[in-house]
């Protein structure tokens, strides 16, 4: 429809039932009503001729799949919604300023169902992963062929029912790669977090464009490897630690060829080092490993900074004062203090988006791991052949008919592709992706390992997984996610080569939304969740949700946000048929798993699973935190609402056959971390978790999911048989304070945490007590290794308490981090707490490390010599090697004696 402005409205109204499905990613949830300059029509590639901006009063009934709006044909009347869901808003007056305007049907880059514009980090992947969680997790693990040096790469796949949960709108809601739930454990990256331009403009900003261009918003960063998801904390040397810490050091360098930008040598080609206590560096984002070969692992986008201080401020105007900054920073290379290493290899998605005022940008739209180099030395570099290597296939993100992509897909056999926001890397124009969308159009479909058996490129495949994957229907207009149906073993170091039994996934689909009002046109997403598993060796797995009950459901009160004892939680975003605001969602939690024996005829062994508040104070009787972690620094802080899940302090499991036989049952019972959480009053939550001594312990946060008690007892509703209390204590390595306008929560902590005593008891029946015993451990407050352990046995008596006391050596430099290398330890009669005399040691070894002569000399790889053993002291050197498993020398006993 094309119109001169003039006073007056005009309505608008579209039937898109017979094309919503067109393309994949629920496009039809996400049609709107889009206001595109008159010249589109004529001169689509002129500047700023494609930046569409969409209407405010734009509404789409799902039910009936009718796009409506109502538009206000005023000169000067802001009409655009204001979202930062496209670019070019507040830069370009074309709109307003009279002439021609054209009003499409058009899809948007979020809506009902998800958002595209988030990268693909989750915020679930932050929810609590202990046992009060209530998640289903199920992993599969893919050995590697073993190499000389022991450095190796872990590979395998990990599934997670509370991801699923978190699959919300306002989310980025694309299935990973190898299906809904799961995703590939190899690698690992850091991410930081940018916010649009339309959401950083609270303090006040130097420039006040509110588009939806990426904006800097403080240096933060989440890291994900090694199984943790966690926020990196700088401390005060300017070193970054993780805030759940467990002694490793991340340091920032500048000078990879990356594609990172910044206004400074410092802040130019960034990338990162971890390295662990043991001395081994993990790389992020480092381009070229040794060999002079490039790994492509670091995806940047175009970021603006419209305040002074951040990377590339120009005080010449909004319009220039931008560069591109790294997103995702994947691990990229690995070495060890002997000098063993790998290296991570990847593809990128590059496609453009809309940038400022009819201009485009580049950027990394996905990244994904191709293949793995190991079994070479630093020095030998992956220039050549690698001893072992593991390889990634990936193929499209669809399962038949597929069409040609990226230039000409059959868009609606893509379920959960949104080809409609793909924008070439020539294009001059991007009307349908204005701003940088995140999102895969691949999926993972096979893993091989291989090992060099010959001259050149000669090797020998040692196992290989297919994985099999399709797109269930959802049962309603919503598009279908990708789902892992199988995964298919050939062993093929041996000919034949030996097909194991597939293993085979079921799923249960649910609702994800609480709120959805059937009789409105609203989008109600489902998704499945994992309800068997067939194993290979036979087995059958059956998995029981539970629904979350009354409190969430339509046509009821939902609770109150900070205040909140159910299953379901709030998440803001824009529907399209009704202003922006809080929508409920879904959290479901596992009640029974079933292991059925199909082969060998056992009975089935049922796990039930029961969850109450019982030991929380009454203050904490809720299930959920507020949103923090990446959110404090993608969303500002109306967006963000209680929907941390926290879970459950008290998990109670009863073990066993469905009948005719004795079940076992335990209780454990669990911190949360919302201490000090925030509420509509403030950083002020008071939160305690009570023991069965009625010890009330504070519930820090950096407490969530340590385990606080254990009680088994004698069978299903007997007596207590023991239980173990431990007592959790933390110590603070570093922290950072933000004034409340630029984040809450205000201060960020990295906390090494540890047991500090062990409590155990016994029933004795009989003299009807408990028979009680304690161990008290001591640590080092800043690199977490044991310094001393008290093996007090019963405390009310002092002949049978044993301390072993450790020393370490650590050598901390600019190129070398080895901390906690134990050369001495004693064990001794008595509590640690008393010095022992020399008739109360037991025993002494020392060791001296890489052929040291001194005792104590700071360690240079940390390879053991032992040594100075008994009461009878003398030196001893045996076992050292190059760190590749060969022996040097081997030096004899010192007869002389100590």
């Amino acid at each position: 429809m094309v119109g001169w402005w003039r006073a007056g409205r005009v309505g608008v109204e579209v039937d898109t039932s017979g094309f919503s499905g067109a393309f994949g990613g629920d496009w039809g949830a996400r049609l709107g009503v889009v206001a595109f300059p008159g010249c589109v029509v004529t001169s689509p590639e002129g500047v700023g001729c494609g930046v569409g901006r969409p209407v405010v009063s734009s509404r789409l009934d799902n039910g009936s799949g009718v796009v409506s709006a109502v538009v206000e044909a005023a000169p000067g009347v802001d009409q655009v919604r204001r979202g930062g869901v496209f670019s070019g808003l507040g830069e370009s007056s074309t709109l307003s300023s009279g002439g021609a305007v054209v009003f499409a049907v058009t899809g948007v880059q979020s809506g009902e169902t998800g958002d595209f514009t988030k990268t693909p980090l989750s915020v679930s992947a932050e929810w609590s992963s202990g046992g009060s969680s209530g998640d289903f997790g199920w992993s599969y693990g893919m050995g590697v062929p073993p190499v000389p040096g022991g450095l190796e790469p872990g590979v395998g796949l990990g599934y997670s029912s509370g991801g699923v949960d978190g699959q919300t709108a306002g989310r980025n809601v694309q299935a990973g790669a190898v299906g809904e739930g799961w995703d590939l454990r190899a690698g690992g990256y850091i991410e930081r977090a940018y916010r649009s331009c339309a959401d950083d403009l609270e303090n006040p900003a130097h420039y006040t464009e509110a588009n939806g261009d990426l904006c800097w918003r403080l240096p933060n960063l989440r890291l994900v490897w090694g199984g943790k998801s966690t926020e990196l904390v700088r401390d005060g040397s300017n070193r970054w630690r993780l805030a759940d810490d467990d002694g490793e050091m991340v340091q920032a360098f500048a000078g990879s060829n990356n594609g990172d930008q910044g206004d400074l040598p410092s802040n130019t080609g960034e990338y990162w080092r971890l390295t662990t206590q043991d001395g081994t560096q993990y790389y992020f984002g480092l381009e070229t490993v040794p060999g002079n070969v490039q790994t492509n692992s670091t995806a940047t986008v175009r970021v603006r900074a419209n305040n002074q201080g951040e990377p590339c401020f120009d005080l010449g105007g909004f319009a220039v004062s931008s560069c591109w900054q790294a997103w995702r920073w994947s691990l990229s290379y690995v070495v060890d203090v002997h000098g063993n290493a790998m290296a991570y290899f990847y593809e990128k998605e590059v496609q453009r988006s809309g940038f400022g005022a009819g201009g485009t940008q580049s950027y990394d739209r996905a990244v994904r791991l191709t293949r793995i180099d190991y079994g070479v030395t630093a020095s030998t570099g992956f220039a050549g052949d690698p001893p072992a290597r593991v390889e990634f296939t990936w193929s499209d993100r669809c399962v038949s008919s597929c069409g040609s992509a990226p230039s000409s897909p059959a868009a609606a056999n893509w379920p959960d592709t949104p080809w409609d926001l793909y924008c070439g890397v020539s294009a001059s124009s991007c009307p349908s992706n204005p701003a940088p969308s995140f999102w895969s159009d691949k999926r993972l479909t096979s893993v091989s390992t291989s090992v060099r058996t010959g001259p050149g490129a000669n090797r020998t495949v040692v196992d290989s997984w297919v994985l099999e994957q399709l797109f269930p229907a959802t049962g309603n207009s919503t598009s279908a996610a990708l789902w892992l149906q199988s995964i298919t073993r050939t062993g093929s170091s041996r000919t034949p080569a030996v097909v194991l039994p597939q293993v085979r996934f079921g799923g249960t689909r649910r609702d994800q939304r609480a709120d959805y009002d059937p009789n409105a046109g609203m989008a109600q997403p489902r998704k499945y969740r994992v309800s068997q598993v067939f194993t290979e060796t036979g087995g059958r797995i059956d998995v029981t949700y539970l629904s979350p009950g009354s409190g969430c459901q339509f046509g009821g009160a939902f609770p109150d946000p900070d205040n909140n004892i159910h299953r379901c939680f709030p998440k803001y975003w824009k529907p399209e048929d009704n202003s922006a605001g809080f929508g409920w969602w879904n959290k479901y939690i596992v009640t029974q798993v079933v292991e059925n024996d199909l082969v060998g005829g056992s009975p089935p062994v049922v796990h039930d699973y029961q969850y109450t508040l019982g030991s929380a104070s009454g203050s904490a009787q809720v299930l959920w935190g507020h949103e923090n972690g990446a959110a404090v620094y993608a969303s500002s802080l109306p967006y963000r609402s209680w929907s941390d899940w926290r879970g459950y302090t008290d998990v109670t499991t009863t073990v066993g056959p469905t009948s005719g036989g004795m079940r076992s049952q335990t209780r454990r019972v669990y911190f949360r971390g919302l201490s000090f959480d925030l509420t509509d009053t403030g950083e002020d939550r008071v939160s305690t978790v009570s023991n069965s001594l009625s010890e009330a312990i504070r519930d820090d946060l950096w407490r969530r999911g340590q385990l606080l008690e254990e009680i088994v007892f004698d069978g299903a509703g007997g007596i207590p048989l023991s239980k173990s209390v431990y007592t959790v204590e933390g110590w603070q390595t570093g922290a950072r304070t933000y004034p409340a306008h630029w984040a809450v929560p205000t201060v960020h902590h990295s906390v090494l945490v540890r047991v500090g005593v062990e409590r155990h008891f016994t029933w004795v029946t009989d003299t009807a007590s408990w028979r009680r015993s304690e161990t008290e451990h001591s640590w080092h407050q800043t690199f977490g290794y044991r310094t001393e352990l008290s093996d007090l046995g019963d405390p009310t008596v002092t002949t049978d308490d044993r301390c072993t006391r450790t020393w370490y050596s650590s050598n901390i430099n600019t190129n070398l981090y080895l901390v906690g290398v134990a050369n001495r330890t004693q064990l001794a009669e008595g509590p640690c707490k008393v010095a022992p005399t020399s008739g109360q040691v037991l025993s002494e070894s020392r060791v001296f490390h890489d052929h040291a002569t001194t005792h104590g000399a700071a360690p240079t790889k940390g390879g053991g010599d032992p040594c100075r053993a008994g009461r009878r002291l003398h030196r001893w050197e045996s076992g050292l090697g190059d760190g590749r498993h060969r022996r040097l020398r081997h030096v004899g006993p010192d007869r002389g004696g100590g």
